[in-house]
Formats: C-alpha cells, structure tokens, sequence
C-alpha cells in the first residue's frame, strides 16, 4: 500500500466526525482495509491515516469477518454463535440491514460472495448436533434463499475458487453450543476436512482429510491459480502424543495436502494456534498469523517453504493490499504493521496506531 494509497484512506476518518455535508470527502478511497473490531462495545471499522479517527459504525454484536458486498457496502458476519448478518454503508456511515440467521442455526463468523456479486454464502451449523450447513442469501436484501451441506462438522471460513462456481470449506471438525461457549463436545470423534462444493447444487466434489484428526481445518484463502492455503489449530489436550505439529497447509485439486516447511520450534512457538490466512498471489507468498506466538509467517506457495517472519504481539488480522504489493498485519491493541510482499520486511514508517482500539481476528481489502 502506497503513500497515495494512504492518503485516500484518510477520506474515511471523517466518518467518526460530526461534519456538515458539504465537509464530506465527494469521492469515496479506492482502497479499505476492514476488520470487526471492539472489547466491550462492538462494531465494524475501517483503517485510515494514522493520527486521524478511524471510521467506525456501531453494530451491538460482535462480529468476526468484514467483507464488501458491493458498491459503498460492507457486511459483518456475526462471531460464533451469534446469529446476525449486518450490512453498513460507507458513503452515509450507517447500517442499512440486519437479518438473523434461522433460529435452529448459528453462523460461524465467515462469509464470501459469489462471483456476480448476487449471492452471499455463509458457514453455518446446527446447534443441536453441529453439522455444518451454507447458507445462501441475495447480497442486496439478505433474503435466505436456500443451504446444503458443508460436508462436515463446524464450517469456519469459505472461499470461491478461481473457476467462479465451487465452494473451498474449511470444515474445522469441532462441535460448540451457546450454553457451554467454546467447550468442544465431540473431541473423542472429530473429523475436520476440507471439502470443496459446487455452489450452485451443493454437491461435494473433493474431501481431503489431515493424518492427525484434532487438526482442526479453519482458515483459508486461495490464490488465482487455485491453490489452497489453508491453517489448523490443534486441540493438544484430545491428543494422545505430545508431536509438534505444522499449522500451515498447501493443497490443490487432486491432489495429498502438503505442509509448510518450517523449523520445529517455529511451530512449536505458535503453540498450536494458527489465526489467519492470507495469499498474495502476485508474488506466490502466503502470511499465516499466530497470536499466541506473537508472530506472523509467511511461505512460499510453489514449494511451501518458509521464506520470512515477523514478530508483532498478539498478531492475528492479516490480507494482501489489492495491488499485492504488501500485507496488512494487525492486533488487538490497534496497531498495524505493513510488511513489503517482495521482501518480507516491514515499512516501519507506515505502522499505525488506534488507541484504545481492538481489531478482531480477520482483515478484508475491499476497493471502491
């Protein structure tokens, strides 16, 4: 993200300001980074040029994934379990939508739109016994138009393929209820996979499955010629070995999934936790966030090698600039790193920091 960039974020600061009409920027960024964000008071935000307001629409939940859905509108898809889908506009500041999910579901935080930008697919479960289910919804009303099978238990985050039609799910495996939190209660019987779909029958094509079952499958993110870079984060008190374990996966269709190569105490330093993925397929590298390890990795996607890491405390939100020319990192104290994607060296002169700010787990690149 360059300084030009930059400089078009900043029209968005405006939208923490009580400003007159006419004192509104006329042309909205071309570029806005997303994230949930908030501790005790929740909302959606978008990041700026530092030493300026960030912009921020108050939503009343706790959100996990910020994407765009279209011209000037962004959606926030509720952390497991809740249930809500919001939509905000940029150009007035304001939620325009919200629809809750079917009563018998709970969404899981993830959500894409289809190619044409008419559908909107969410990860969704059962709570009763955790079977995971996309659901299907018109991305301009937030009408519910239909689901099918995740292929498994627990779906977390989905992505379209580069074909425009099938559906990549990491199914993470693990089953939760609302009255016992994040208590996982089918540790015994797990079975994570990732499961790729047609998005338009819900017909499964393609399951793979890891070696170690409490592996559980969560995040992802697929490159423009197809290939799957998927995380895990392993549930260590199921399993009956004390292994390090990678947490960073390659696959594509056809094909055994292929793990990263990386140095034993590297893993074992991200203690069993991996956060979130990125791509940048313009230099064939992906960024895998550990905020446990305080540290973000990142990999060749050819041969999966480590190609570079950087230490950031409690990093966990992570995307590719549109241009793919860095990655965007970020915490739960405010702070944002830029990390050149060429060199894998941070741009210290363009760290930014929101005080008294919380990004959550995810980040999304949306250009306007």
């Amino acid at each position: 993200m360059n300084r030009r960039q930059l400089l078009r974020l900043s029209a968005l600061a405006f939208g923490g300001l009580n400003l007159p009409s006419w004192a509104l920027p006329a042309k909205p960024p071309e570029e806005v980074i997303l994230s949930a964000q908030g501790k005790n008071d929740f909302g959606l935000g978008w990041m700026d040029e530092p030493g300026l307001p960030a912009g921020r629409i108050q939503t009343g939940f706790r959100g996990h994934q910020v994407i765009g859905i279209g011209h000037n509108r962004i959606l926030m898809v509720a952390r497991r379990p809740g249930r809500t889908l919001a939509v905000a506009d940029l150009a007035t500041r304001e939620l325009i939508l919200s629809v809750d999910c079917p009563a018998n579901r709970v969404l899981a935080g993830h959500a894409c739109v289809s190619p044409d930008g008419r559908t909107l697919f969410t990860t969704e479960a059962d709570e009763k016994d955790g079977a995971g289910y996309i659901g299907m919804y018109r991305a301009d009303t937030l009408a519910r138009t239909g689901e099918f099978s995740s292929g498994g238990i627990g779906p977390h985050q989905l992505a379209f393929m580069p074909d425009g039609r099938t559906l990549v799910v990491a199914n993470g495996g693990l089953h939760t209820r609302a009255e016992t939190g994040k208590k996982v209660l089918n540790l015994a019987t797990m079975k994570p996979n990732l499961t790729y779909l047609d998005a338009q029958t819900g017909a499964v094509q393609e399951q793979q499955y890891l070696a170690e079952a409490k592996a559980g499958i969560r995040h992802l993110a697929v490159t423009a010629t197809g290939d799957v870079v998927f995380a895990t984060q392993l549930q260590r008190a199921a399993m009956d070995n004390t292994d390090v374990n990678p947490l960073g996966w390659l696959h594509r269709r056809g094909e055994s999934p292929r793990a990263c190569s990386a140095p034993v105490n590297l893993w074992a330093a991200m203690d069993d936790y991996a956060g979130s993925v990125a791509v940048n397929s313009r230099h064939a590298t992906a960024g895998i966030t550990s905020p446990r390890g305080d540290i973000a990795c990142f990999f060749r996607i050819g041969d999966g090698a480590l190609a570079g890491y950087h230490r950031f405390h409690d990093v966990c939100g992570i995307a590719s600039t549109s241009d793919d020319s860095a990655f965007i990192l970020s915490n739960s104290q405010g702070l944002v790193r830029v990390i050149d994607a060429a060199t894998l060296k941070e741009l210290p002169e363009r760290r930014q920091t929101y005080t008294g700010w919380q990004w959550d787990n995810h980040l999304s690149v949306m250009t306007l």
